[in-house]
């Protein structure tokens, strides 16, 4: 099943902050890549090199804010359910999982 999932600027910005950059695209079947297009697109900062790092140890860690923009925009991810279906790994997890041994 092919759908949006609607999330509004200030969503997708505290969920980069709080979620590894790995993590959140697994959510919407992207790549990481493809999810910092999206925030490049929507003007919404990354964390920084280091960010998690610090984090993971305790180390206070600056936040750059979120511009201001006149009207709140909301963001679109199409979310493909079927994209991974012809991966190898998938194919053969689907495999395994149907054959009766």
């Amino acid at each position: 099943m092919n759908n949006f999932v609607k999330l509004k600027r200030t969503e997708l910005y505290d969920k980069v902050l709080t979620t590894p950059l790995t993590t959140i695209p697994k959510e919407f079947n992207l790549s990481d890549n493809g999810l910092r297009k999206i925030c490049i697109k929507f003007d919404i900062p990354l964390p920084p090199m280091g960010y998690w790092q610090k984090i993971q140890y305790g180390k206070k860690v600056a936040k750059t804010l979120l511009p201001q923009q006149e009207n709140e925009q909301e963001i679109k991810i199409y979310v493909d359910q079927n994209k991974n279906d012809n991966n190898p790994i998938n194919l053969l997890k689907k495999i395994v999982t149907e054959k009766k041994w």
